[in-house]
């Protein structure tokens, strides 16, 4: 799994509400490439995806109100597309910036406001092209500009999240066990902050992925959030044993050293 992509088929979205001073609200997207990139006349972007290559394409076919508008009388429908059309232009701009980027990451820092779900859909489905067109340069070079773009992203986020991301992205039960045991007792206290929003959370995009259509990820994604429901429920659970054990060791030295006096 990409370190950007949460969830199998369409994009879901969360509203999330941080417990800062601001009470800021921030939406967090969990998406799969499944569609290509098209240009301002709806035609899907060419072989040749250089995404800047494809952004000035872009720009070029929406200066051209021949080509957006087959009417002048105003259509919500068409009003939907052409705003989607402006937004993938946008995305498709901001990562030609970082492909170009002495330093991404540095540029990312920059855009961190753009890193939207819409960048990362259209970034996505642009690498997924490179994939499957095997060109592997224009892939490596997206990757990285992708695994940028997600660093910048992923510290802007509530430590749940941060957690929860990471987990998923975990494709083997024994790299969500090395999570576990480099997280120690801070990851424990994250699962268990602000009312184990975390489990919240997790239950909330598990349920959202069951809603979802047949593909090919679907299964293997609910099984993998199914099981870090499991493990981290057992953690909870150690560490609660753990609390309790080592309070009744205190209460009972308390006692042996009263007697002592």
């Amino acid at each position: 799994m990409h370190p950007h992509a949460l969830a199998a088929s369409r994009p879901a979205r969360y509203q999330l509400r941080h417990t800062c001073p601001a009470e800021t609200v921030q939406r967090v997207h969990c998406f799969f490439p499944h569609t290509r990139p098209t240009n301002c006349s709806g035609a899907v972007a060419s072989r040749a995806f250089s995404p800047t290559s494809v952004a000035l394409r872009n720009r070029q076919a929406c200066r051209a109100p021949a080509r957006c508008h087959a009417s002048a009388v105003p259509d919500p429908a068409a009003a939907r597309l052409d705003g989607a059309r402006v937004t993938q232009l946008r995305a498709t701009e901001l990562l030609a910036q970082l492909l170009q980027a002495p330093d991404p990451t540095g540029a990312a820092r920059q855009h961190v406001e753009a890193l939207t779900e819409d960048f990362f859909m259209t970034a996505s489905t642009y690498l997924t092209l490179a994939r499957k067109e095997g060109n592997a340069d224009v892939a490596a070079r997206l990757e990285r500009a992708l695994a940028a773009a997600w660093a910048v992203k992923q510290a802007t986020l509530r430590p749940e999240l941060q957690l929860l991301n990471g987990l998923v992205r975990a494709e083997t039960d024994a790299a969500r066990r090395q999570m576990y045991v480099s997280g120690g007792s801070d990851l424990v206290d994250t699962l268990s902050m602000n009312d184990r929003w975390f489990f919240s959370m997790l239950e909330r995009m598990t349920n959202d992925v069951e809603r979802q259509p047949p593909n090919p990820g679907k299964a293997q994604l609910l099984n993998r959030l199914r099981s870090i429901k499991k493990e981290t429920e057992a953690l909870e659970r150690q560490a609660a044993r753990q609390q309790d054990k080592k309070a009744r060791d205190e209460g009972q030295q308390g006692k042996e050293d009263g007697g002592a006096k």
